[in-house]
């Protein structure tokens, strides 16, 4: 437990020292997915905010994308989604996203139970797993990012 609270108190200092794209380049460090980004949601579109791309062949911020073209449409404000393998989930037979990005972990972004400001997510273009320890960790330092979000 004693690691966790060390990691938060890092991230913490990276934020305040670099800012979001520092967190996002250290989340991404962490995990074993490609990407790491937050979006924020205004109205029916999805904003890139900043995303950190392990190979640093993407160029921030993305283009505004339909909430419902994106797999951040399937985050809610207290609820987060996950898909290991966006090609066998069952949930996104349809979706537009399937074989664009085939992992996908959506952490809300809330100041509170009915307001959604956006999400934290790690995707890759491979099925990824996860592990449950940093999934707990994004848990733990996602309400931090929104002191330094607008």
């Amino acid at each position: 437990m004693q690691d966790c609270f060390d990691d938060i108190a890092k991230f913490k200092a990276v934020l305040a020292d670099h800012g979001v794209p520092g967190a996002l380049a250290f989340l991404n460090r962490r995990a074993p997915h490609r990407y790491t980004a937050i979006y924020k949601l205004d109205g029916d579109v999805m904003l890139n905010v900043g995303i950190h791309d392990r190979l640093g062949q993407v160029v921030s911020p993305l283009s505004p994308t339909p909430r419902d073209h994106s797999l951040c449409s399937y985050v809610q404000p207290a609820q987060a989604f996950v898909s290991e393998d966006v090609l066998t989930d069952a949930r996104l037979a349809t979706h537009f996203q399937r074989g664009v990005i085939n992992a996908y972990v959506g952490l809300p972004l809330s100041r509170g139970p009915r307001h959604l400001y956006g999400t934290l997510c790690q995707m890759d273009p491979e099925a990824r797993h996860l592990p449950e320890g940093e999934y707990r960790f994004l848990e733990m330092i996602a309400p931090l990012l929104l002191d330094h979000l607008d």
